[in-house]
């Protein structure tokens, strides 16, 4: 039996794993920005680039999988739906896409190099 203080699992964990995703973009990122003073090998460079392209991509497709969840939830469960962990979310989203597009053409501009 269900009880009305019962909540699903799956969006806390979504969402800890979208915050760790992130955060790991944003460390992954300042390490990039910070190598290029501290003359880190160009290998390193591209696989810190690489790391980042990776990781901001799966950040975008598991913060819209979190919203889709967050909706269909309240939904569901005639639930009030709070919508600051969704705008901030999405933030989060729109602001390491730009970052990943911007990093994209970096890297194509950078691939002949190597």
């Amino acid at each position: 039996m269900e009880t009305s203080n019962e909540q699903f699992w799956l969006p806390s964990v979504v969402a800890r794993i979208c915050f760790f995703l992130f955060f790991f973009s944003l460390l992954v990122l300042s390490l990039f920005l910070l190598g290029n003073f501290q003359n880190f090998l160009d290998s390193t460079q591209v696989s810190l680039l690489h790391i980042f392209e990776g990781s901001s991509l799966l950040y975008v497709v598991t913060t819209l999988y979190y919203v889709v969840l967050r909706i269909v939830t309240a939904i569901r469960r005639c639930l009030r739906w709070r919508t600051l962990p969704v705008i901030v979310a999405l933030v989060g989203a729109v602001f390491l896409f730009a970052a990943y597009l911007f990093f994209g053409f970096l890297f194509a501009w950078l691939k002949p190099l190597n």
